[in-house]
């Protein structure tokens, strides 16, 4: 008696086969158009992606010994010894400022006991006392440390690098948005640090 052309080894059937195969198939296709379309995370206001910033327009500090860039238009004052640097646009101002870390001291910290002096730059409850939300920031090979300060309105960005801490605060011209926040993040993770060693402070009058 001969075998049913219908029934393969093993008892399975041609057309279930068929149908095996095509599902693997299927499978195998669409295991490759997800891993195709993974994409980095982008920073997100809201429903919709903030596209990053333009940043043409580099600015270098020969004192504070970091270099940025900024978008086109932007202006930079220049401080001598450790007075704050002033970089300036329409959407609003970055001030910089550099101080020394501590011997023996962790840089975070210092960060923590930095944030703590300098709480009375600011009205009551915009940086201390937990009124400040806090995030990482990646810049770089360090970790900085971005908080909202509603009462400037904008944000600050405190990041040690070496023996060296840096204080960056960006004061908006309008609203504290979504689109400002993108921006200051753009210069911020942009920051390169330059060689040399930190001015001593400017002397008392």
């Amino acid at each position: 008696m001969e075998k049913d052309d219908k029934v393969l080894r093993r008892g399975v059937p041609r057309d279930a086969s068929a149908g095996l195969a095509g599902i693997f198939l299927a499978l195998s296709l669409l295991a490759c158009t997800t891993g195709a379309s993974t994409s980095a995370p982008s920073l997100s206001g809201g429903a919709a992606t903030i596209a990053p910033p333009a940043l043409p327009t580099t600015v270098s500090s020969p004192n504070h010994l970091y270099e940025l860039r900024v978008p086109q238009g932007w202006t930079a004052r220049m401080a001598a010894a450790r007075d704050p640097d002033e970089i300036s646009g329409t959407e609003g101002a970055i001030t910089v400022r550099l101080s020394a870390v501590p011997e023996a001291i962790a840089q975070s910290d210092w960060i923590d006991s930095y944030l703590d002096i300098h709480a009375a730059d600011f009205p009551a409850g915009c940086l201390s006392g937990g009124g400040a939300p806090q995030e990482l920031l990646a810049i770089g090979a360090d970790d900085g440390r971005l908080l909202k300060l509603a009462c400037l309105p904008g944000w600050m960005v405190i990041v040690a690098h070496d023996d060296r801490l840096y204080d960056l605060r960006f004061k908006v011209s309008g609203d504290a948005s979504p689109a400002a926040k993108a921006l200051f993040v753009a210069i911020v993770q942009g920051l390169k640090f330059l060689p040399g060693s930190i001015p001593s402070p400017a002397p008392s009058t």
